[in-house]
């Protein structure tokens, strides 16, 4: 226990008040009387009641004594300490880790110049026997750490104290000497405050600074905001690049801007691939060369297309911030396209820009059929069209039963079907007359039915997403005696499979038991969505888009059994596991590569470029987040004043007892 106000203490001089009162208090005389009988009397009650009264006496000042005592303490505020305030310094640094902070001047970097002024500022906090943290604040803040090679952490530069001293120093200059040391990306401020909050409920007093190269319109009190951007510094920015297709041309959109200078910025496009539908033929170079007239910070687009400048509507010529740029000959296809600007500004990251999306993965799909319907190919048409922006799909239709066994991505075999599977691609039997030799089912009788009876779910598979059995009847189907374990049933007919799919790393196959012509599936959104289904799972994209900003998290999947990420010639990861989540950290071409299950090669480019929020290196924001919560003296103390007032009425109360007696 403590006290708030000790000198409510003097209160109990109080005491000695109460006793200097007893002590010149006049005492009860006695006197005697002739009367033998009186005299008696008084005797014995004498005897009988002076031991109670001096007892009663004695409790009465000893109650009185605590009363006062307790009015004392009462006055002194009593409270049961919870934690006790700091009286050496404590201070928090921050160090931006965006990417505006890799922006260059006199041969020294923004974040350079951050982590030498937090190491200069350690030294002074250290000089008065204070404590220091250091927060690295990107997209994923963290106190600043050291690690052993195992992995392990070594050091955390948390309220650090004088004995950590070389440990933390050490660490900063870790930092200048690591060229990843200051992300690509944007920082997340709302996380890096709430680490501040971590140490600010322990020290109310710690102080916040932050290096960083952005003003702040409102700065929260108990914040410093260190700038270390310089005047001179200047950055030309491609912000953006990206292809359209055009009446099946080819159309190149660069979005460039100027920050803290003006200038004639000139763009230079180079396409490699024109109009290839290989990757592996080789074309000359084309080369393109557009320019724009950056000025105010202001965003503009150079649109690089085949159209010549008379065919351009009157809006487009007039238009502003919009330049255009003729291409001498249409680009159908190309492999890439690398987008530059030669300037020597204070940011080079973002001088640089590639774009993937030029030539599409041939897809090949053979649908074999001696009696072909217009359902399979309503379906496919459907599935053409959906993945028109990612695949180049080309659909083989046999009729004569001349059908091929390899070399197909996708094989549907209605009917007529062959007496071995393909293994390269996935297998979708319909209505099959017989069973290939080794696919583990074998199939019975035709079993016919006198009304339509629906379909009941079996198994559970993402094949069978948003698809609703009970909605769907047959009135004849083939019956499938028999399946190996490898098969999973999807959908029964009574006692009868009507939908199997075996999904193995080394076989896709998907068996519909029924025709089409004998059922409302096709007729139903059902048949379109279980080919989509099956195409999603069977046949994913790797990866969805071509171009994405640093930090962002993207879904990979495979068709084989593992699938590898390339960056700047190194192999960063394997996945083995789908789908699965690649993170991209730096800007530069990501290569995905993979085998799928039937033996093809596929390798998917993405580029990832700075967020354009960073390319500003002039910016300013609004305001920061304000780590610091009210200080309560709650947060401290415990306050006891209640229970000692209740001490206190007990007291008066057990008092008033005590006179109650004496005077009865």
């Amino acid at each position: 226990m403590s006290l708030l106000i000790p000198l409510g203490l003097l209160s109990l001089i109080s005491i000695a008040v109460l006793i200097l009162i007893y002590i010149i208090k006049p005492n009860y005389q006695q006197k005697y009387v002739s009367s033998t009988f009186v005299w008696k009397l008084s005797m014995k009650y004498k005897k009988k009641k002076i031991p109670i009264s001096k007892l009663r006496n004695l409790l009465l000042i000893l109650c009185q004594i605590a009363i006062l005592a307790a009015c004392a303490l009462i006055i002194a505020k009593p409270v049961q300490v919870l934690k006790e305030k700091i009286d050496c310094p404590e201070v928090i640094a921050i160090i931006d880790s965006s990417a505006s902070m890799r922006v260059q001047s006199d041969d020294e970097s923004r974040f350079e110049r951050a982590v030498n002024m937090v190491e200069e500022l350690s030294e002074s906090v250290f000089s008065r026997g204070g404590i220091m943290s250091v927060i690295v604040s990107d997209g994923n803040p963290e106190f600043l750490q050291t690690q052993t090679e195992d992995g392990n952490v070594e050091f955390t530069a948390q309220r650090t104290t004088q004995e950590k001293k070389v440990n933390l120093i050490s660490a900063l200059q870790v930092l200048t000497s690591e060229n990843t040391a200051c992300s690509f990306g944007s920082s997340d401020m709302e996380q890096t405050m709430a680490l501040c909050s971590e140490i600010v409920d322990v020290n109310p007093e710690a102080q916040i600074y932050y290096y960083t190269d952005a003003n702040y319109s409102y700065v929260p009190d108990g914040i410093t905001v260190v700038n270390v951007a310089q005047e001179q510094e200047w950055n030309a920015s491609i912000i953006n690049a990206y292809s359209d297709v055009r009446d099946n041309h080819y159309v190149f959109y660069v979005e460039v801007a100027c920050y803290g200078r003006n200038m004639d910025l000139q763009v230079d496009l180079q396409i490699q691939g024109a109009n290839t539908e290989d990757s592996s033929e080789q074309v000359a170079l084309v080369n393109y060369t557009g320019s724009a007239l950056c000025e105010g910070d202001k965003t503009q687009t150079i649109i690089f297309s085949d159209r010549k400048w008379e065919d351009l509507e009157d809006y487009e010529k007039n238009a502003e911030n919009i330049y255009f740029v003729t291409l001498q000959s249409p680009i159908t296809s190309f492999r890439s396209v690398h987008v530059s600007i030669d300037v020597n500004d204070s940011f080079f990251e973002d001088n640089d820009f590639d774009i993937y999306d030029g030539q599409k993965e041939v897809i090949k799909v053979q649908y074999a059929s001696s009696l072909t319907n217009a359902f399979v190919n309503g379906a496919l048409s459907v599935i053409q069209s959906h993945y028109a922006d990612r695949w180049d799909m080309r659909i083989s239709e046999i009729r004569d039963g001349n059908y091929a066994t390899e070399g197909f991505d996708v094989y549907i075999f209605e009917h007529s079907i062959p007496e071995v599977l393909p293994l390269d691609g996935v297998v979708l039997l319909i209505n099959p007359n017989r069973m290939p030799i080794g696919s583990g089912l074998i199939i019975g009788e035709t079993k016919s039915f006198s009304q339509e009876t629906y379909f009941t779910k079996g198994s559970d598979h993402a094949i069978m997403n948003n698809i609703k059995p009970e909605k769907i009847f047959v009135s004849a189907l083939r019956s499938i005696p028999s399946y190996s374990e490898d098969y999973q049933v999807l959908m029964w007919c009574g006692d009868y499979p009507v939908a199997l799919v075996k999904d193995t790393p080394q076989e896709k196959v998907v068996v519909l038991s029924f025709s089409l012509n004998y059922s409302n599936m096709a007729m139903r959104t059902d048949f379109p969505l279980f080919i989509y289904n099956m195409f999603e799972n069977f046949v994913p994209p790797t990866v969805v888009g071509n171009s994405f900003e640093v930090n962002e998290s993207v879904k990979v999947q495979s068709r084989g059994e593992d699938l590898t990420v390339t960056f700047n010639g190194k192999v960063i990861n394997k996945f083995t596991s789908f789908p699965s989540v690649l993170n991209l950290s730096q800007t530069g071409t990501y290569i995905l590569s993979q085998t799928t299950f039937g033996g093809k090669v596929v390798k998917n480019e993405i580029y990832v470029r700075i967020p354009e929020s960073e390319c500003n290196i002039k910016q300013d924001k609004d305001s920061l987040s304000n780590p610091y919560s009210v200080q309560r003296e709650s947060d401290y103390y415990n306050d006891l004043l209640l229970y000692f007032a209740i001490a206190l009425v007990s007291l008066l109360f057990i008092e008033w007892l005590l006179q109650l007696r004496e005077t009865m």
